[in-house]
């Protein structure tokens, strides 16, 4: 069986990289990216507390939007699929956003924060200046970095005012997702369980798989 798990992981994550190089094509690549890089970003997510198939997606969306973040992406990246997790809104949504800011910096803060309302009129001036300058390059980085942060807060913001029965879900939610990651070092689609109970339950039987498998391993 342990052998079965491990062919399985392997076939996921071959599939996973045919994927990455999918979206890389379609989108035109502005972002920059190889399919490696992305699946490096989608670990490192994982690594941060995200899930796979979150820091996955997210990254996914951030490629078609036209995402150009550099050294940013992994922040970025990790910020787009918090925001989207604890916010509810689309994932596309918020990597359009970010699209909007690699077009024109400081347009895109603006429709930022008409928005999402979490860039102030100080950003946008600091960027826009930046813009008028000549740097472009700059522009960018600080925009990116002006909304990674935006973004960060508002999910701080969001956490803080879940109800304890929503805090315990979210826990017991990212634990099951977590323990199949782990489990076979790859994405597992998203748990179809809506209600504690289940979730529990789930996520009492990949515990007793995970320590079946570190037994025979």
């Amino acid at each position: 069986v342990a052998t079965g798990a491990l062919a399985y992981a392997w076939y996921q994550g071959d599939s996973t990289l045919s994927e990455f190089n999918k979206t890389l094509v379609l989108s035109g690549n502005q972002a920059g990216l190889t399919a490696d890089r992305m699946l490096t970003l989608s670990r490192a997510g994982q690594a941060a507390g995200l899930t796979f198939n979150q820091a996955r997606e997210s990254l996914a969306a951030l490629v078609n939007a036209g995402v150009r973040g550099g050294e940013q992406f992994d922040a970025i990246n990790q910020s787009v699929a918090r925001f989207a997790s604890a916010s509810g809104v689309e994932v596309d949504k918020v990597a359009e956003a970010f699209g909007k800011l690699t077009t024109d910096p400081t347009s895109g803060l603006m429709a930022m924060a008409r928005q999402f309302r979490n860039v102030t009129a100080e950003q946008i001036a600091y960027v826009a200046q930046l813009q008028r300058s000549g740097d472009e390059a700059g522009a960018l980085q600080a925009a990116n970095d002006i909304a990674t942060k935006g973004f960060d807060e508002q999910t701080r913001r969001l956490k803080e005012n879940m109800g304890t029965l929503e805090t315990w879900a979210d826990k017991t939610g990212k634990a099951f997702k977590s323990m199949w990651d782990a489990i076979l070092d790859i994405g597992r689609p998203e748990s179809s369980a809506d209600m504690l109970a289940s979730a529990q339950k789930a996520f009492d039987e990949a515990d007793k798989k995970w320590q079946w498998y570190q037994s025979r391993s």
